[in-house]
């Protein structure tokens, strides 16, 4: 099996495989480093707010115009967490959401 890469190129299967786990793996490492130095800098954190400055960011230049977030949560729901991790969390459930699931549409809720 191949999978064409840039139009001109093909890549074996095996390989493009091979890349992605690479490239997988070297995200978890930064993650996980980021995660060691990052946890120790935690504070009161608006849901909402995090949130919102994530869904501008990616809707700015990522997310295509037929995918729908809908987002339920309290304005003055708070988590006591590092901001970076937060936003990173909810980003890449977001970019999941949109480049993996089956269904335009992603609703985070919270109570």
């Amino acid at each position: 099996m191949t999978y064409r890469n840039d139009g001109a190129n093909y890549v074996d299967g095996k390989e493009h495989a091979r890349d992605q786990l690479n490239k997988l793996t070297q995200t978890l490492d930064v993650l996980s480093a980021l995660v060691r130095e990052e946890n120790r800098n935690k504070c009161p954190l608006n849901v909402l707010s995090v949130l919102e400055d994530v869904t501008i960011t990616l809707s700015l230049s990522e997310l295509r115009p037929d995918f729908q977030l809908n987002i339920e949560v309290p304005d003055n729901y708070q988590v006591v967490a590092n901001e970076t991790l937060l936003y990173l969390l909810f980003r890449n459930l977001i970019e999941n959401a949109h480049h993996q699931g089956g269904d335009n549409t992603l609703t985070i809720s919270l109570e």
